[in-house]
């Protein structure tokens, strides 16, 4: 029963979460670039942590220290080396 609990409830706090969002920008009509910023970085921060806590903490299981560490240090070159590209373009 945990099995299916634990997803639903995850979802159903982000749907939650994107409507009260949505209903907040309705009602406000302009927000400031302040606020944008600062929603911005409190999403990012939980997706972070969220591939932080689930994805890194389950290759642990999978993989030796030195995959998961090259894996990671991989990851990370990809973005960058993708952000650098972005700027690029």
């Amino acid at each position: 029963m945990d099995s299916v609990f634990e997803p639903f409830l995850s979802s159903l706090i982000a749907e939650l979460a994107t409507g009260i969002g949505g209903i907040i920008v309705v009602l406000l009509r302009r927000v400031s670039g302040r606020v944008v910023g600062f929603a911005m970085g409190l999403a990012s921060g939980v997706m972070l942590f969220v591939a932080f806590y689930n994805l890194f903490l389950e290759a642990a299981k999978l993989l030796t220290h030195i995959e998961l560490m090259i894996m990671f240090s991989l990851g990370a070159l990809m973005m960058l080396v993708l952000s650098f590209l972005k700027g690029l373009i």
